[in-house]
């Protein structure tokens, strides 16, 4: 990205003889400027720029997770409403922590959901292990 220029607001000493109606422009120009400035100056968040969503839901997996035929029958369907305003388009896992064991998992996971009557269904999520509880961090986007 090029960086931004040092000059972020106008000043009427820079322009001369410029008219009066100037001074109530340029206070509202340099309004709007700092703040497009501070923005683009590593301000920019996804929570405030971008349609989506952080969402931490906690559970306990069931003693059948790593042995059901179908893995959807081994985990109980966590449900999120949806926070954006349009249809998500995706559920990223940004974290999962064993509450058992008190550790970050690290290994490969894989989160499984669908969108249905205003919810996120997340359906399942790989690599867990039976009977233990969990934190997790999912961005809605």
């Amino acid at each position: 990205m090029a960086r931004l220029p040092s000059i972020n607001s106008l000043r009427k000493e820079d322009m001369p003889n410029s008219p009066e109606w100037i001074d109530p422009m340029l206070q509202q120009l340099n309004s709007f400027m700092s703040s497009v400035y501070h923005a683009l100056d590593n301000d920019i968040t996804i929570n405030d720029n971008i349609a989506a969503s952080l969402k931490q839901i906690s559970f306990t997996t069931r003693s059948d997770y790593s042995t059901a035929v179908v893995k959807t029958d081994g985990f109980e369907v966590q449900k999120i409403a949806n926070p954006l305003r349009s249809k998500p388009v995706g559920v990223l896992m940004v974290k999962i922590v064993d509450l058992v064991n008190y550790k970050t998992i690290t290994d490969p996971v894989n989160i499984h959901w669908d969108f249905l009557d205003g919810y996120i269904n997340i359906k399942f999520i790989t690599g867990l292990i039976d009977s233990n509880k969990y934190e997790v961090n999912v961005l809605i986007l």
